[in-house]
């Protein structure tokens, strides 16, 4: 049982001293060797790495999943979950929930999805167990509120309602149809993606009863992932086993969705955006790559280099900086673990008179760098970046706990992170630059730009 509320305040007693915590360096390296998995039991698989942290602090996730995606896009209500567990019963007992967390130097976050949640506590060595005696029953027989239901709803209605005429969303509005019809998919299937409209259309309406139905027949513990970082003492798996043993999903096993590559069109679409001072250019290009491709890497260097990397890139050199036509542009690819679905984009923000300049920029840098390549000194800069970037995630334990997540997932181990990063140090200019050559394709760009034009 949960322990009561009362007796965690009056029992808080602060610590005179914060221990200090061990000098680590998180290599790849360094983080295996503090690494203990078990995955063999596929309803319950866990990762722990252990080192000596500043306050002995410590931070679990709790990944439950469950369902398939094509029935499960089916109750909308789902989403909601998350948010009305969070919101308590009522505001009173959530201030009690943050209270004892408080006592116990402990932090509780839930993100919900479609297809599953993840519960993830921030505590201390001394206080992580009683924190999660404290957050799973919380979660494990949730009492969902109906005011905090309307409470919730009415936020998330203002909030997109707000949203309905900036440039963005005017631009999604007549990319997302176009997408759809592209891709060949109709309402209710995985891939269809929903306009503003749409999605306003869906939370009206959802009731407080969906809700509770969707929770009743989703939310259990069929299939757990945990990941564990820090000083966490000896019984935090075993504590979670317990706090979650019994619980079943009511849906079906979960299976993961894997989106195949489609191609997509390229056009140009010239949106009106009344009243509004800034103006937003949003590019796409899907791209037939998966994370374990080969060229991957290269090609993440090359898009750094070309608008990934903050100011020094060659969007921001020139359209920036050079000719002052944006207030910030930058580009980025997402590429898939599962699946070969990538994507690359680009993304800005400009005054409504600069459109027509920041097209043929935009298209003059791509030309530029297709044709002539990245320099050496541009590929170390940028090389070196991506490694300190890597290394600085590594140094935060709620990312090493999404890593240890990721791993469970795809069988991996940190053996494999020191692979990619041994791939990325060995990368030579002539890679990079046939990797941007060969996935970066203008013609098929999506060009979407809103702004008030009638008036530049």
């Amino acid at each position: 049982a949960a322990p009561p509320v009362a007796g965690l305040l009056l029992a808080y007693k602060p610590r005179s001293t914060i221990d200090a915590g061990e000098a680590f360096t998180a290599t790849p390296e360094a983080l295996e060797s503090r690494t203990v998995r078990n995955v063999g039991e596929p309803t319950f698989q866990w990762a722990r790495l252990s080192k000596q942290n500043r306050g002995n602090a410590v931070t679990v996730k709790i990944s439950l999943r469950w369902g398939e995606l094509a029935e499960q896009i089916k109750q909308p209500a789902v989403n909601l979950v998350a948010p009305l567990i969070s919101e308590a019963e009522s505001p009173a007992q959530k201030q009690a929930r943050t209270d004892a967390l408080t006592a116990l130097k402990s932090r509780f976050s839930l993100a919900g999805g479609t297809q599953g949640t993840m519960i993830t506590v921030s505590s201390d060595r001394d206080n992580v167990i009683d924190a999660i005696k404290l957050v799973l029953p919380q979660v494990r027989s949730a009492k969902l509120s109906g005011d905090a239901f309307e409470r919730v709803k009415k936020q998330l209605l203002t909030q997109m309602e707000s949203g309905a005429r900036e440039p963005q969303t005017l631009i999604n509005n007549q990319a997302i149809p176009y997408k759809n019809k592209a891709f060949g998919v109709s309402p209710g299937e995985p891939r269809y993606r929903k306009t503003l409209a749409e999605q306003i259309a869906e939370l009206k309406g959802i009731s407080f009863e969906d809700v509770v139905k969707a929770y009743d027949e989703n939310w259990g513990a069929s299939a757990i992932r945990v990941a564990i970082v820090g000083t966490a003492p000896e019984g935090v798996v075993e504590e979670i086993r317990r706090q979650l043993s019994g619980w079943a999903s009511k849906a079906p096993a979960y299976v993961r969705y894997v989106r195949q590559y489609q191609p997509l069109p390229g056009t140009v679409m010239t949106v009106e955006a009344p009243d509004k001072t800034n103006a937003v250019i949003d590019v796409d290009q899907y791209l037939p790559l998966t994370r374990k491709h080969p060229d991957a890497a290269a090609l993440e260097l090359a898009v750094a280099m070309f608008g990934g990397n903050a100011l020094d890139n060659r969007l921001a050199a020139r359209i920036r900086k050079k000719d002052g036509l944006s207030y910030g542009i930058r580009a980025g690819v997402s590429i898939p673990e599962f699946g070969d679905h990538a994507h690359f984009g680009v993304e800005g923000t400009y005054a409504p008179i600069n459109r027509d300049r920041i097209v043929s920029a935009l298209r003059e840098e791509t030309d530029l760098a297709l044709k002539d390549g990245f320099t050496a000194d541009e590929l170390e800069r940028n090389r070196s970046d991506l490694l300190q970037q890597r290394q600085q995630a590594r140094n935060s334990d709620d990312s090493v706990a999404n890593t240890l997540m990721i791993q469970i997932n795809l069988n991996e181990t940190f053996a494999d992170i020191a692979k990619r990063d041994a791939n990325l140090k060995a990368l030579t200019l002539q890679q990079v630059n046939s990797a941007f050559r060969e996935y970066i394709k203008p013609d098929a760009w999506l060009i979407g730009v809103a702004g008030d034009f009638a008036k530049a």
